[in-house]
């Protein structure tokens, strides 16, 4: 069996043809409500990547991209003793491709993508280390709050990442950093700008 760094290796080789041959989209119904690259945290901690781009498919062979992409996948999974990563169904409308991957949890979306994503409670962040000194926008008005009034609020969901994409929550977003725009619903933040962004919600 080869290294498990070799597998990964690949397996991000295949994620940036991914990114510049998109061709899948996830087999839940929820792409069609999906229109731009996007993270969603689900309650048990997985995270569903929808990524979408237009692109032009005349010369490649979609089935054989997604046999190649999901051997990988399979590959993957086999190293870390468990279905860790899976792809569903594919479509495209001949203009726009999308591709929906499940990781089971945030080592498994970092191991694939190269990018840091931690999810949990206020309190459990502390606990692992995070630096939760920061000063975080509310999404209701103009106010702000800084480590003090966060820690009070141990109880509630944090998210914490280290990259420029939509993140869709399954609770109400109460906070954010700087850089972090929120839609009027709560539940859809646009994340922009340099460094760690920090996503509080309920």
């Amino acid at each position: 069996m080869k290294k498990k760094t070799d597998v990964i290796k690949r397996i991000e080789g295949v994620l940036v043809t991914i990114c510049l041959l998109i061709f899948f989209v996830t087999g839940c119904g929820k792409a069609s409500t999906i229109d731009t690259t996007t993270i969603a945290i689900e309650k048990d901690g997985s995270i569903i990547q929808t990524v979408i781009e237009e692109l032009p498919m005349d010369y490649y062979d979609v089935d054989e991209l997604k046999s190649m992409n999901q051997s990988e996948v399979d590959e993957y999974n086999q190293n870390v003793s468990k279905e860790a990563v899976k792809i569903n169904n594919t479509e495209f409308d001949g203009n726009t491709v999308k591709v929906v991957m499940e990781y089971k949890n945030a080592d498994a979306y970092y191991d694939l993508n190269g990018s840091p994503i931690y999810f949990g409670t206020i309190e459990q962040a502390q606990n692992a280390g995070y630096d939760l000194n920061v000063t975080l926008n509310s999404m209701k008005d103009d106010s702000s709050i800084t480590k003090n009034e966060l820690m009070e609020m141990g109880d509630k969901h944090i998210v914490i990442l280290n990259e420029n994409v939509n993140l869709k929550t399954f609770g109400t977003i109460l906070y954010a950093s700087e850089g972090v725009t929120c839609e009027s619903n709560k539940k859809l933040a646009t994340v922009s700008g340099d460094g760690k962004s920090y996503i509080v919600f309920k």
